[in-house]
């Protein structure tokens, strides 16, 4: 079952408490050798165009001949890609 709103408000006020107000979820990327490593960090309020920016940033500040691939490393999350509901 999907949870109700009532448990994304507790869930939510538990973040907080325990993250602090001041958190704020990060995607980064760096170089690993030739490749790109996209790091996603759990925002849930990314949008397609803040991949776009960031994407745009990054080209701006790398050498695009010398990258010949890109990594997304999902290791903060679980193997699951879907709940049970």
């Amino acid at each position: 079952l999907n949870p109700a709103s009532n448990t994304k408000v507790v869930t939510a006020m538990a973040a907080v408490e325990l993250l602090g107000p001041e958190y704020r979820f990060s995607t980064k990327v760096y170089r690993d050798g030739r490749a790109l490593v996209l790091v996603g960090g759990g925002d849930p309020s990314l949008q397609p165009r803040d991949l776009w920016n960031l994407a745009a940033t990054t080209a701006a500040s790398v050498d695009l001949d010398d990258i010949d691939s890109l990594v997304i490393d999902d290791s903060m999350f679980s193997a699951a890609s879907f709940g049970p509901g």
